[in-house]
């Protein structure tokens, strides 16, 4: 135990007078999610059998006690870097490549049990519930038709939509082969491009008049009709000097962003391996080219630690970063031999404390409050929440890698000094490593001249890496909590499984599971989702798209409220690619975030595909109707 006297004499005087008007520099803390912590809340909880009718799953009659937590306070140790002016940054030029090297791939829970469920995933048939969609066709490039919207620069297009099955100003030609019937209107423009490195991790976010995406190691800021406003690099970006001005050199990746409509600010973070820390930026105001600060949030309990993949989330009064932690610095050895995970881990800190700069901006002093949780190795993936109601509450949501059959969703809730921790755990379908996604098998050529395509030695196929079944995307609004991620499903009528989408409700407050349920295409493969909710309940979703036809491209769609549970409305072309993805890596993730000033449904989206070998972003608002075609009002 480390009190200090000072610090026992006020924990005496709030025993005896249950007073708290004090900030609590407490010892560890272990949080056992007992099953009588949980039964004694509000929580109700029945069991069903599922059936194939679009009946609800409903949770177990007993909630499971899946981990100990211990937590312990970090205040002091999150610390102001500095302020950065986003109009001031650059943006560097790389030099782009294809990553082809073997000797790496993707971070997983366990590698070996990863890959050998991914070279039989094709081959089972997972009992899962599947919606079947329709893919629009949409492959003439020779009629291509120039849309009238597109990523602006100096009021010039530089970018327009070329693609038989497109969109102009949210209807589609009349020259599409096929018509979709939709309630929604769909737009879209350029986003960033291959500048460095692979995978592109998209981001995206909509504040009061901007969007701002966040893509490897750069980032944008638009208009709302897509006029690039500002071009950076995430490097300077997360690594301010003291006087203002950037400096570079750290090893960054995977960004994350966000933009809370209850406090007008815009929130990044990104993992910053030389420092072994979690870099976050909160801007000043709700403008995202004016002043970020920066705060570097340490993840150092153990030698040569590697943060990945920080998520982040906000509630009224406290701020999240969860981590996958990872030994040797996320490199791979020479052997192939993965980096060894060491356990999940997340730091709360106090909102009003980061907003405010730590107390003394000037002197830069260090007064954020703020509580990490030690290295776990029962869970895997973490997922903060984004929350686009009010509510005192964190919510972090997992699903594990593979092969499990349970919602867990963290709920953190108090202030930093006497945070109150529960764990809900839902039955829900298995989930399932997905099958690499299939693209077109291209030709090989030999001194130039094109093979005979018949020929089987002169064939090559590479596949779009899927990765696992971790959380890629989660939204919670007034009680309903939607999650998404990328499965592997059998859809009646195909030839083996394929990479499927997976999608689930959660009713937070009676804790029974809505709705869960695979999304397929016969014949294809769907890739790393992304949702976002309207304040109407409707949903709006992007993912990837390919087959042996199709390189690829990204495909939208909706769920409204009145729809029938367990489907979505059938998809429309975002973009299409126009070459393959060689890279052996892919994703890791795509973007959804809900327009909060919109007076119309609007929900932005952003995801990865291949105008060439090397990858390239669109972003799309998507336009969410009634069925009297008028927009629904927020």
């Amino acid at each position: 135990m480390y009190f200090s006297f000072i610090v026992m004499g006020l924990l005496i005087l709030f025993i005896t007078t249950t007073l708290f008007a004090f900030p609590s520099y407490f010892n560890d803390k272990t949080f056992t999610f007992a099953t009588d912590d949980i039964s004694s809340s509000s929580w109700s909880f029945k069991s069903s059998q599922s059936n194939n009718t679009g009946d609800s799953i409903l949770s177990s009659s007993s909630p499971r006690h899946d981990a100990n937590l211990t937590i312990h306070n970090t205040t002091g140790t999150v610390s102001l870097v500095g302020a950065v002016y986003t109009s001031g940054l650059t943006r560097p030029q790389f030099k782009p490549f294809v990553d082809m090297n073997s000797n790496e791939s993707y971070l997983t829970r366990d590698y070996a049990t990863y890959k050998a469920a991914k070279n039989q995933s094709a081959l089972i048939r997972p009992s899962t519930r599947v919606f079947e969609v329709q893919i629009p066709y949409s492959i003439n490039y020779s009629s291509a038709v120039t849309s009238g919207f597109g990523r602006q620069d100096n009021n010039k297009a530089v970018h327009s939509t070329t693609q038989e099955d497109f969109i102009i100003h949210g209807r589609r030609h009349a020259s599409a082969v096929a018509q979709i019937d939709q309630s929604g209107s769909l737009i879209g423009f350029e986003g960033l491009t291959q500048n460095c490195c692979d995978p592109p991790d998209v981001q995206v976010a909509a504040g009061s008049n901007y969007v701002v995406e966040m893509v490897n190691l750069d980032g944008a800021i638009y208009t709302k009709n897509g006029t690039l406003i500002k071009e950076f690099g995430l490097d300077q970006f997360f690594n301010p000097s003291v006087n203002g001005f950037s400096k570079s050199g750290d090893s960054l990746s995977d960004p994350s962003l966000l933009f809370d409509s209850q406090s007008g600010r815009w929130y990044a973070s990104i993992s910053d391996t030389t420092t072994q820390s979690i870099r976050v930026a909160i801007s000043k105001t709700d403008n995202p080219t004016g002043i970020w600060r920066v705060y570097d949030f340490p993840f150092k309990s153990q030698s040569n630690n590697c943060s990945d993949q920080p998520f982040i989330g906000v509630s009224n009064d406290k701020f999240v970063v969860a981590v996958n932690n990872w030994a040797n610095n996320c490199d791979w050895y020479s052997d192939n031999r993965p980096p060894e995970f060491r356990g999940v881990q997340f730091t709360v800190a106090d909102k009003a404390d980061l907003l405010s700069g730590g107390g003394d901006y000037d002197n830069r002093s260090s007064n954020i409050r703020s509580v990490q949780s030690d290295p776990n190795l029962s869970n895997f993936s973490l997922h903060p929440v984004v929350t686009l109601s009010p509510t005192s509450s964190l919510l972090i949501v997992s699903v594990g890698d593979l092969n499990y059959k349970k919602l867990q969703v963290f709920h953190i809730d108090g202030p930093i000094s006497n945070l109150h921790i529960k764990v809900i755990s839902d039955l829900i379908q298995t989930t399932h490593v997905p099958p690499d996604g299939i693209q077109p098998i291209t030709n090989l050529r030999r001194n130039g001249q094109c093979c005979n395509s018949t020929a089987n030695e002169h064939m090559q196929e590479h596949l779009v890496s899927t990765g696992d079944s971790r959380v890629l995307s989660s939204v919670w609004y007034q009680g309903k909590l939607w999650l998404t991620f990328n499965d592997g499903c059998f859809a009646n009528g195909d030839v083996k499984s394929r990479s499927c989408i997976r999608i689930i409700q959660l009713d937070t407050t009676t804790n029974r599971v809505i709705q869960d349920f695979d999304v397929a295409a016969v014949g294809s493969s769907l890739y790393y989702p992304s949702l976002s909710t309207d304040r109407a309940g409707n949903l709006g979703i992007i993912f990837g798209y390919s087959s042996r036809s199709v390189h690829p491209s990204l495909l939208v769609s909706m769920r409204l409220a009145k729809d029938i549970p367990n489907t979505i409305e059938q998809p429309l072309i975002l973009q299409l690619g126009r070459d393959n993805a060689l890279s052996n890596r892919y994703g890791d993730y795509f973007a959804a975030f809900s327009d909060p000033s919109s007076e119309a449904s609007t929900i932005w989206v952003a995801g990865q595909y291949h105008a060439m070998k090397t990858w390239s972003t669109y972003i799309g608002r998507l336009y969410i109707h009634g069925d009297d075609g008028k927009s629904i009002r927020k």
